[in-house]
């Protein structure tokens, strides 16, 4: 009769480990799944970033052209009414 609670204790602590086991595993795939989480948000702020950063780019070209662009007018403008129109007399 000692011999049957003996492999009874045995059974009940296999399948306690057993459990334990499945639970370690369950917090293992959670685990993982809040990792790919963060990696996905991750990744979101990052081409998000990206993005605003390209348009800030494209901003600051079109203002640096906009802006040679003006004074190349003022220049061609003042050439003309140098050479061109000669000077003017007010």
């Amino acid at each position: 009769m000692g011999n049957v609670k003996g492999s009874q204790i045995t059974s009940l602590g296999e399948a306690s480990l057993s459990k334990s086991a499945l639970d370690l595993d369950n917090c293992n795939y959670q685990l993982a799944l809040e990792e790919v989480a963060y990696d996905e948000k991750c990744l979101e702020v990052y081409l998000s970033k990206l993005s605003n950063f390209e348009v800030r780019v494209k901003q600051l070209k079109e203002q640096w052209n906009r802006k040679r662009q003006d004074g190349a007018k003022e220049a061609i403008h003042s050439w003309m009414d140098q050479y061109v129109a000669g000077p003017k007399n007010h």
